[in-house]
């Protein structure tokens, strides 16, 4: 059976489509999507084309663009252009990372304003065991050996039974054409050395090697259904809610054979997917912690604290002379006064005459300082914490007043010298924080 019959059954007995519904599809304009372009059409759905120019490539970038908008526009179809800004311009990570982020986020944007019933990708097989060996040699648990689901909640990858020499055949046949991305000759990234030099000596040696990994990767899916069942059985038994997250029980959880192992199947959903770094945890102090990338783990005593983070707030919030209150995102209220009580964590008493307005209430950041009372010198703030064995999430909550730079109070915990009352003050500001 050529690809057009197997893709055409695949397709309908796997992601069924109603006549109202309407499909998006991810086109770099390389072989794949070009192809799953061509399939789409043969088969009658209804469906929009979408294409990222990164920018990456200049003047190839563009000519990718233009001949996918070109395509869409032979297909009779809708076409929907993202120019991302600069990977310069992000905040770390790889640029496949980044590309890959800026394109979903692309994706679910177009999903919900057009309300299309999924994103198409033409992910196919040769990608997905390329994917297998990635994640095998990155020491990652069963839930990446499994390799890329074919659905995935809005995300479809209806190409993944069918391997890179189906495809250019297909394509040959049809007469098809599409741009080639000379960076995947190129074989610096990982990818793209699998790709290019190891992929074609292992298929030579092993021509079942395809069909074979597929095969693993379908008894692997079926021992993840039943791990599932273990991994919420385990997680009933060790863990509980508590207010902001969960907290896992590590006197329960020693009691266990492996209690590394059984660890990491309770997190890795998680994402923490690196076992010596949970097995360091377990050994380690009351206070370290662990990041993924949404949630916190810390050590407290006797459990593990999971909580999910907060976005940081990194605005500055302003207070002007003659303003008595800030509403958002603390409430704070300033008042003048003619006596001195003693303060609290809530309430600051400062010389209204050392204070410069406007004030500024901003989250703490790494290397700010203060001058507490009591001591002499200065004392960093994150020392504080660490002193005052603040977990991680907790220290994200804390807010500082600023007078021109300089800190005036550690919002909650401690404040600064240099603006406390003296003998010979004059003007007394009282400002109290208001706890909701």
């Amino acid at each position: 059976m050529e690809l057009k019959d197997s893709f055409l059954a695949h397709f309908r007995a796997k992601y069924p489509v109603q006549e109202n519904d309407k499909l998006l599809l991810a086109c770099s304009g390389g072989i794949d999507s070009v192809v799953l372009v061509d399939l789409l059409s043969i088969s009658g759905v209804t469906f929009d084309i979408a294409h990222v120019n990164y920018g990456l490539r200049e003047k190839e970038s563009d000519e990718d663009a233009h001949f996918v908008k070109t395509l869409a526009n032979q297909y009779g179809v809708g076409f929907h252009l993202y120019n991302t800004s600069s990977f310069s311009a992000a905040k770390g990570g790889s640029p496949q990372l980044w590309a890959r982020e800026e394109r979903y986020a692309f994706f679910d944007k177009l999903i919900e304003e057009k309300d299309y019933l999924a994103v198409l990708t033409a992910h196919q097989a040769d990608d997905a065991w390329e994917t297998f060996l990635i994640n095998a040699t990155r020491g990652t648990g069963l839930k990446g050996l499994q390799g890329i689901p074919a659905k995935e909640n809005k995300r479809w990858r209806p190409l993944l039974p069918f391997g890179r020499e189906d495809i250019q055949k297909y394509a040959t046949s049809r007469g098809l054409r599409w741009r080639e991305d000379r960076t995947n000759r190129e074989s610096d990234y990982l990818r793209n050395f699998i790709r290019n030099q190891i992929s074609p000596l292992l298929q030579e040696r092993l021509p079942k090697l395809i069909d074979q990994i597929q095969l693993t990767q379908t008894h692997l899916q079926q021992s993840a259904q039943f791990l599932e069942q273990y991994q919420e059985w385990q997680w009933n038994k060790h863990v509980h809610a508590v207010h902001g997250g969960w907290s896992l029980d590590l006197r329960s959880l020693q009691q266990e054979k492996d209690p590394a192992a059984l660890l990491f199947l309770l997190l890795e959903p998680y994402g923490f997917n690196h076992l010596k770094d949970l097995q360091d945890l377990l050994m380690g102090q009351s206070g370290i912690y662990l990041e993924s990338k949404e949630y916190t783990l810390t050590k407290n005593r006797e459990c593990l604290e999971l909580r999910q983070q907060e976005e940081k707030d990194e605005n500055t919030y302003i207070l002007q002379e003659g303003q008595l209150q800030l509403d958002s995102p603390i409430r704070l209220e300033l008042e003048t006064v003619s006596h001195w009580e003693k303060g609290s964590d809530e309430v600051l008493f400062a010389d209204k005459q050392t204070l410069n307005f406007p004030l500024e209430v901003r989250k703490w950041r790494e290397g700010d300082y203060f001058y507490p009372i009591g001591m002499q010198g200065r004392k960093k703030i994150a020392k504080l914490f660490k002193d005052e064995k603040i977990a991680r999430p907790d220290k994200e909550k804390i807010w500082l007043l600023l007078s021109k730079g300089e800190v005036v109070w550690v919002i909650g915990m401690r404040s600064d010298r240099r603006f406390q009352i003296q003998p010979s003050t004059q003007e007394m500001i009282k400002i109290t924080w208001r706890r909701d």
